[in-house]
């Protein structure tokens, strides 16, 4: 199986709503996830990630298949203070097919 980090693109669209279309993903996130996660809600995702200069959110593709996200943020003020190296929060999101239930995953340690 091969697992890279890689930039968003519109062809991802089908496998992003097939993949975070799950309940058990949604269920786990925050409350502006969306569920039901409808093509609209997948679009507006894609259109937001291709956008970020630099990129921040990636597609975690494995095989080929874009499978979940990853994505870095800077954070500022007391916030800054609180998570990892101080600088940045990062989150991921895997489908629920390519998740074998631990804390870490491929697309965590690419990162």
């Amino acid at each position: 199986m091969k697992c890279t980090l890689r930039p968003w693109k519109e062809t991802d669209i089908d496998n992003l709503v097939k993949f975070a279309n799950n309940y058990n993903i949604a269920k786990n996130l925050t409350d502006t996830f969306p569920h039901p996660y409808t093509q609209q809600d997948g679009m507006k995702f894609i259109t937001t990630a291709i956008q970020m200069q630099p990129t921040r959110l990636f597609a975690i593709d494995v095989n080929g298949e874009a499978v979940g996200s990853v994505g870095i943020f800077p954070q500022t003020d007391i916030h800054a203070k609180k998570c990892g190296n101080g600088l940045y929060a990062f989150g991921k999101v895997l489908g629920t097919r390519h998740y074998d239930g631990s804390s870490q995953t491929n697309g965590g340690i690419l990162f």
